[in-house]
C-alpha cells in the first residue's frame, strides 16, 4: 500500500434518504402543525424529503410557508380531484423508492404530531429488519397533553421507564372482543424499544424497500377506509407482523382531517363500497377487527 493511499481521505459517509408523503384536503391548520413537528424533529445525517398530495384543496398550503421550514425539501403534487387515500400513498412510495432512492418511505396523517426521534429510530427498526414499523400514538384526541414534547424525548432519548410513567395502553384482546368496550385499559408495565404487533393504523407508519417488494403495494381497491388495516393483515400473512417503536412518540388528532373526505355522497358510497370489498376479502372476524393496540391512554384514569 503506498503512502498516499494510506493518508486517502475518507469518503464522508452518505445521509440517509427518507420521503414522508402526507396527502391532504384542506383543514390547512391540522397540516401547518404537522409540518411544523416534522421540521422540529429533523435530524443530522438524513435527507427528508416531504412530498405533499393535495387532493384538490379548496385552499392549499402556500409555498412561503413551506419555506419557512428548515431541513425539509418539499414537492407539492396536487390533484384535480379527491383521490382520498391509498391512490396518493402508492404515488409516494413510487416516488419515494424509484425517484428519490430513499432508504425508507413513511405515510403520514396531515393531523399528527410527530416528535423527537421518529426518524431515526424507526429507520432503524426497519434496519433491523422490520418491515413496517410505526411510533407508539400517545393518545387520539383533539388536545395535544401538555406533556407530550417532554415525553417523546425521554423515550428517543432511552428513558422509556420515564416517557410511559401513568400512560395507559390498550389490551390486547381476545377473538371476538369488542376492541372498543370499556375495561380494555392497562399500564404499561415492559418498556422494550420495539416490538412486533398486531396492532396498526394508518396515521403514520414506515415502510422500507423489502416491504413492498415482497408485501406489494396499498390495496387500492379501497379508496379510503380499510386499506390499512388490509395492509396490517397482508404483513402478519407474510410472517412480519408491524413493529410499534416505543421510543418515537406520536399524537393523532384522531381523524380530524378525515371530515372533508366525507362530505359528497360519492365519498359516503365509496366507503361503502371499501367495507364490502374488505369484508369479502378477509372474511374471519378476527381479520376484520381493528386492532390498534399502541394507541395512548385512558383519559378517565390519568
Amino acid at each position: 500500500m503506498t503512502d498516499r493511499a494510506r493518508t486517502a481521505p475518507k469518503r464522508p459517509r452518505r445521509a440517509r434518504s427518507v420521503t414522508i408523503v402526507i396527502p391532504y384536503r384542506d383543514q390547512i391548520r391540522y397540516l401547518k402543525r404537522c409540518l411544523r413537528s416534522l421540521a422540529a424533529v429533523a435530524e443530522p445525517g438524513f435527507r427528508v424529503r416531504v412530498v405533499l398530495i393535495d387532493n384538490a384543496s379548496r385552499r392549499p398550503v402556500g409555498r412561503d410557508f413551506l419555506d419557512t421550514l428548515s431541513g425539509l425539501e418539499f414537492s407539492v403534487i396536487r390533484n384535480p380531484k379527491n383521490e382520498a387515500v391509498s391512490g396518493p400513498w402508492n404515488a409516494g412510495i413510487r416516488i419515494g423508492f424509484e425517484r428519490h432512492g430513499s432508504d425508507a418511505v413513511c405515510l403520514l396523517n396531515s393531523d399528527v404530531i410527530v416528535g423527537d426521534g421518529l426518524i431515526s429510530q424507526c429507520v432503524q427498526a426497519l434496519d433491523d429488519g422490520a418491515w413496517c414499523a410505526l411510533p407508539f400514538c400517545y393518545t387520539e384526541n383533539d388536545i395535544l397533553p401538555l406533556d407530550f414534547h417532554e415525553r417523546a424525548r425521554l423515550a428517543a432519548e432511552g428513558n422509556l421507564k420515564a416517557a410511559f410513567h401513568q400512560v395507559q395502553r390498550r389490551k390486547q384482546h381476545a377473538r371476538g372482543d369488542n376492541y372498543f368496550k370499556d375495561g380494555r385499559f392497562e399500564p404499561i408495565t415492559s418498556f422494550e424499544d420495539m416490538h412486533e404487533t398486531d396492532g396498526f393504523c394508518g396515521f403514520c407508519f414506515w415502510v422500507s424497500q423489502d416491504c413492498i417488494e415482497k408485501v406489494g403495494y396499498i390495496d387500492e381497491n379501497m379508496t379510503l377506509l380499510c386499506s390499512d388495516v388490509d395492509y396490517r393483515n397482508r404483513l402478519i400473512a407474510a410472517g412480519h407482523p408491524p413493529v410499534c417503536v416505543h421510543r418515537s412518540i406520536a399524537h393523532h388528532f384522531g381523524s380530524r382531517t378525515l371530515g372533508p373526505l366525507l362530505d359528497t355522497p360519492r365519498q359516503e358510497a365509496m366507503m361503502k363500497q371499501d367495507r364490502v370489498y374488505f369484508r369479502s376479502k378477509w372474511t374471519a372476524q378476527y381479520d376484520q377487527d381493528f386492532r390498534c393496540h399502541c394507541i395512548g391512554r385512558d383519559p378517565r384514569a390519568i
